[in-house]
């Protein structure tokens, strides 16, 4: 990086810390109330879909049972995705869990010699996506009142990211077999201890970003005032998932935009995501699969969802 080019990043960071500043200090109360609704929708949202779900993909690991289905799952990953058996359960309950659990047990496997690191951020890629609950139960039925609708984004969704996994696996079928773990599972006592406690310094991460993004879009709030709803819903949505979604709930033309919103699930998962991923002290997991993933199926699965429903409607 060039003088100059350092210059200005250094510039462009000093001005946004300046702006936040100011913005603390003359809009305190403002800062406050979203602070507390970022703690709020944290409660109520947050911890009860991340969790538990920490909790029984750590315990899933630690036990031993990652190792056990890893020799019956070797040749499916190793086939379609180019990883070893141990990623199986990852892979299975990242679908099915939702972020970021996929990620935390790729970095999990990462840190115990189980896969490389290569391997790690594959893995993240696409196995880390919104969980089937919260497009049920929130989008398809909530906001959309048609629970199918929702189904037909979380099947989407699954299928590219799949195809997706296949892509980046293509021609790395032989680097899994060095990778198989070794390391003997845990009681269920240690395991289970060690799982809540980790899972509790995880969740109150996630909780931290989802506030701090709570209180950095009240900030540009008078940004977006005059800007249709749907477009309102849009910028919140990339920035964060929830704060659009709630925006989309008072829109009339809602599945498009909802389905890109969560097929892109915002910039405070990726940092959510990318947090749990890394370790204290160990070089970086590219997060670049990741993001190419996100930038292939956002406008595929949205066209997709459209054409879907311009066909059944």
């Amino acid at each position: 990086m060039g003088r100059k080019s350092k210059s200005r990043r250094i510039a462009v960071e000093g001005g946004l810390l300046l702006l936040a500043v100011v913005y603390l200090v003359f809009f305190p109360q403002k800062a406050s109330a979203a602070t507390l609704a970022g703690l709020s929708l944290s409660v109520k949202t947050v911890i009860p879909a991340v969790f538990p779900y920490l909790v029984l993909s750590g315990m899933f690991i630690q036990t031993g049972l990652a190792d056990r289905l890893a020799g019956r799952m070797q040749r499916l990953t190793k086939g379609l995705f180019g990883l070893p058996g141990c990623c199986g359960g990852a892979i299975i309950l990242g679908i099915l869990c939702g972020f970021p659990v996929g990620a935390r047990m790729a970095g999990m496997l990462y840190r115990r010699g189980s896969i490389n690191k290569e391997q790690a951020a594959r893995l993240t890629a696409f196995s880390d996506f919104c969980g089937p609950p919260y497009i049920l139960a929130v989008f398809g039925a909530g906001i959309l009142s048609d629970i199918r609708l929702g189904l037909a984004v979380f099947v989407i969704q699954t299928v590219l990211s799949l195809i997706a996994g296949m892509i980046l696996g293509r021609g790395k079928g032989g680097q899994s077999e060095a990778y198989l773990p070794t390391v003997k599972g845990r009681g269920f006592t240690v395991s289970f201890t060690e799982s809540v406690t980790s899972s509790a310094v995880t969740t109150l991460s996630i909780c931290a970003y989802v506030t701090f993004f709570a209180v950095l879009l009240s900030a540009l709030e008078p940004l977006f005032a005059c800007i249709p709803s749907y477009m309102q819903a849009l910028v919140y949505g990339f920035f964060e998932m929830s704060g659009g979604m709630n925006r989309l709930a008072k829109c009339s033309a809602s599945l498009v935009p909802g389905t890109a919103i969560l097929l892109w699930s915002g910039l405070s998962v990726f940092f959510q995501i990318y947090a749990v991923l890394q370790g204290q002290g160990e070089e970086k997991i590219s997060m670049m699969p990741y993001l190419t993933v996100r930038f292939l199926t956002l406008p595929l699965g949205t066209a997709i969802m459209y054409l879907l429903f311009r066909i059944i409607s």
